[in-house]
């Protein structure tokens, strides 16, 4: 069986040249009209995809590739119209053909992913019937017919007892799960061509891995073209032909994969790539972030439109609109393009003072941590069981460090980041901060621990109250605690917001008023509210562009180091966790099986799960990504109700032997300070090429 990287290789890519394009965009121009201004959220697309081809759109938020997506599908949000330009699917304008007939076109020809499958799917009908209407839409088959086209390719797409579950509700699936129903959903009538939005946005690595391995199996199997859009440089590197890097409306280059990772020319391509925090993993230095943020597309600006935030803008830049150029196989729109040498200089960028807490105090100890939650009781108030959600962990944490707490969705990480602050009770066990049981501890004492320890939320936007304004939140804690004046409040709030980089203005505007990446910033900047010491950030860079993502992985780094700040960092990013991270603790299922140094568990891990995690986190680098090893988890997550005996991952584990079903692995030391929960550990020589 191919891999999915060799749809990459120079030979199939021109083989596909040759065929004539199954998708050519040309000169695409999409408004969307407000009521007192427009928006040109795509100006003048040029994209051509042929058949069996998967071609990669990328850039930050904003930038005009879901819009290019939902164009070509004409189901565009209120107000938005294509303006200019033509969608031809084989040698079909589509742009020129009216209601009824692009109802035809769309599941039939066209099938569609969406990014958040929850909202895409009708929360009311059962799975199998919104497959079935599908299905019955475009195809003159019965009613029994639908239903087995359902099973098939709800089969198709991997869902375990497919016959069992096609009445199941989407509530009633995983997140992974739904994602493959969508997909079920987009291939119901067998399209030429498939269109994936972010498909694995906010998914766990293991989840998303099933996800892109699924699609590209789809794909060569069923000859169809796929139109991957996603913020994920590494999902690109390993999945796409050719790529799309889109600004502002644009296109601003396009090449073959490997071409335009080894060689980018346009400026805003060099940026998103220099920004990336596997790049500086080993060095620990600064991430290269991009200023200021995309422009306003109801004023596009004269000349090019990434000038502004270009370090190399020159006059001409901001006079000149460019174009693409270039030979036919990479082009792009930059008057002062990336030259090899300076490409890799920037690459190579020297290393931050390298941190070292070591042999500082414990500022934070948890010894035997259990939290198990009830599940609803019955009619006669009896209980139906409990969810063992943090099951015997343990760990420390001394002041200044970064411990890195990672694992699928489920697995125990935030509910033990919410223990740790005191937000929720353990079941058994103690929490330690400064060596103060937060078990033993009063309302008030509670009270005077908010000071010390402090929780930043994954969402910012729903954990930020959207009636006031950001000067109030940031003055709520101070005030609480009844710490200074009025006036020594305001001073601290607009010091806050000069500690996070936003500007002072900022304390008259609301939530809303911000993007995602500034939000962050307003929850860090509240968790730093009391001067604490400890700071527990759940999925702090979550869903945040590349870019975004820098500017506050800098911004925590910075103020560690000048704070002293202590951190337990949540994720299920292990580039992210392993960047940021002295020490890195991996949960399954409630269990902590691997602890140990950053670099020791990432290079040398000495677990299973933990050597599967990063077997499947995608790499942005094309070469590195066809030879690596492809052997993703495959299940999911049993129920934390009723774990497996023994090891806990054994039901998924390749080396599993009997021993594992009936003894539980203790977590012990095998080299200094790197503990593992295995019976069977992985040895040192095998996965250490990641």
């Amino acid at each position: 069986m191919d891999t999915p990287l060799e749809a990459g290789l120079p030979g199939l890519v021109l083989a596909q040249a040759e065929q004539p394009p199954l998708l050519e965009i040309s000169g695409l121009r999409t408004d969307i009209r407000l009521r007192s201004s427009t928006v040109h959220a795509v100006d003048g697309v040029d994209l051509v995809v042929h058949p069996g081809e998967t071609v990669g759109l990328v850039g930050e938020s904003g930038c005009g590739k879901t819009m290019t997506a939902l164009s070509v599908m004409r189901l565009l949000p209120t107000g938005g119209h294509v303006v200019g330009g033509s969608i031809r699917l084989d040698g079909t304008d589509l742009v020129g053909l009216d209601e009824d007939e692009m109802r035809q076109v769309r599941g039939n020809a066209v099938g569609m992913v969406f990014q958040d499958p929850l909202t895409s799917l009708n929360p009311t009908m059962p799975v199998g019937r919104q497959i079935e209407e599908t299905v019955r839409t475009h195809r003159p088959v019965s009613r029994a017919g639908a239903r087995r086209r359902a099973l098939e390719v709800l089969d198709l797409v991997g869902i375990a007892r497919a016959a069992s579950r096609v009445d199941d509700y989407p509530h009633q699936f995983s997140g992974g799960m739904r994602q493959r129903v969508m997909i079920a959903m987009a291939l119901a009538c067998e399209p030429r061509l498939l269109l994936a939005d972010e498909p694995t946005t906010a998914l766990d690595v293991t989840i998303q891995a099933q996800i892109l391995e699924l699609v590209d199996a789809l794909r060569r199997d069923l000859g169809m073209a796929v139109v991957l859009v996603t913020h994920d440089l590494g999902v690109i590197a390993g999945r796409a032909d050719r790529i799309a890097v889109m600004y502002a409306g644009r296109v601003v280059e396009t090449a073959e994969t490997t071409r335009l990772f080894d060689d980018p020319r346009h400026r805003y391509t060099e940026a998103l790539l220099a920004a990336l925090p596997e790049r500086f993993a080993d060095t620990g230095g600064r991430l290269h972030t991009i200023p200021g943020l995309p422009p306003d597309l109801t004023r596009p600006p004269t000349g090019c439109r990434f000038a502004e935030r270009c370090r190399f803008a020159e006059d001409d830049c901001r006079a000149t609109d460019p174009a693409l150029s270039g030979p036919p196989g990479h082009r792009f729109a930059c008057l002062h393009p990336v030259d090899r040498l300076h490409h890799l200089e920037v690459a190579e960028r020297g290393p931050d003072p390298v941190r070292l807490p070591a042999h500082r105090e414990v500022l934070l100890s948890v010894e035997h941590l259990v939290k198990d939650f009830p599940l609803g009781g019955s009619l006669f108030g009896r209980r139906r069981g409990t969810v063992s959600a943090v099951a015997d962990v343990g760990f420390e944490v001394r002041r200044g460090e970064t411990l890195g707490l990672v694992g699928e969705s489920g697995c125990g990480k935030t509910t033990t980041g919410r223990l740790v602050v005191g937000l929720d009770p353990p079941t058994s066990g103690t929490v330690r901060v400064r060596g103060a049981d937060l078990g033993s501890l009063s309302r008030t004492g509670m009270r005077r621990l908010r000071r010390e320890v402090q929780f930043m939320f994954q969402d910012p936007f729903s954990s930020l109250d959207p009636r006031m304004r950001v000067g109030s939140i940031l003055r709520e804690p101070l005030q609480i605690q009844r710490l200074g004046s009025r006036t020594e409040q305001r001073s601290r709030v607009l010091d806050l917001l000069d500690t996070v980089g936003l500007p002072r203005a900022s304390v008259e505007r609301y939530p809303h008023e911000f993007s995602g990446g500034q939000r962050q910033r307003i929850g860090l900047a509240r968790a730093l509210a009391l001067t604490p010491g400890l700071v527990v950030a759940d999925e702090p860079v979550s869903a945040l562009d590349v870019s975004i993502q820098a500017q506050v992985l800098n911004t925590m780094r910075d103020l560690q180091s000048e704070l002293d700040l202590t951190y337990v960092v949540i994720s299920h990013d292990l580039s992210v966790i392993r960047y940021l991270s002295d020490r890195i603790g991996v949960m399954y299922l409630g269990k902590l099986v691997e602890e140990g140094p950053a670099e020791e568990v990432y290079l040398r891990p000495r677990h299973p799960y933990t050597t599967a995690l990063i077997d499947t986190i995608p790499v942005a680098d094309p070469h590195r990504e066809r030879t690596k090893r492809r052997v993703p988890l495959t299940g999911e997550l049993p129920s934390a109700a009723d774990p497996p005996s023994g090891c806990r991952f054994r039901t998924r584990c390749p080396l599993a032997q009997d021993r594992c079903a009936v003894e539980e692995p203790p977590l012990r030391e095998l080299t200094p300070g790197h503990r593992v929960a295995c019976h069977f550990p992985v040895p040192v020589a095998g996965p250490a090429a990641v």
